[in-house]
């Protein structure tokens, strides 16, 4: 397991109402209604955010549109690299309550 992943981990431990999934083969935060809300693959987590946090999110270094095929990214769901562990919480929350909102 690496560094990255155990962190995303222990996230699932300290936000609320989230449990471990599974979505694109990346281990992802579930919400109680079933849905993914928040994932983690290849050392990046991989969050939904409305359009404003979006772009504050896409002016950071390395982040940039998830791209699970390598043919087409998905324009709402964005990957943030591991240097910016430090607010990957903050984002993940952001991604859960734009899932609880839509």
């Amino acid at each position: 397991m690496t560094e990255a992943e155990s962190y995303f981990r222990s996230l699932l431990e300290t936000i609320p109402n989230v449990s471990a999934g599974a979505m694109f083969g990346a281990l992802s935060m579930k919400l109680p209604n079933g849905k993914a809300a928040v994932m983690f693959k290849h050392d990046y987590l991989i969050v939904n955010l409305a359009r404003d946090d979006r772009e504050q999110l896409l002016s950071l270094d390395g982040t940039g549109p998830f791209d699970p095929s390598g043919a087409r990214p998905m324009k709402d769901l964005i990957q943030i690299p591991f240097k910016y562990k430090a607010q990957w919480e903050h984002f993940a929350k952001l991604s859960i309550d734009n899932k609880l909102s839509n």
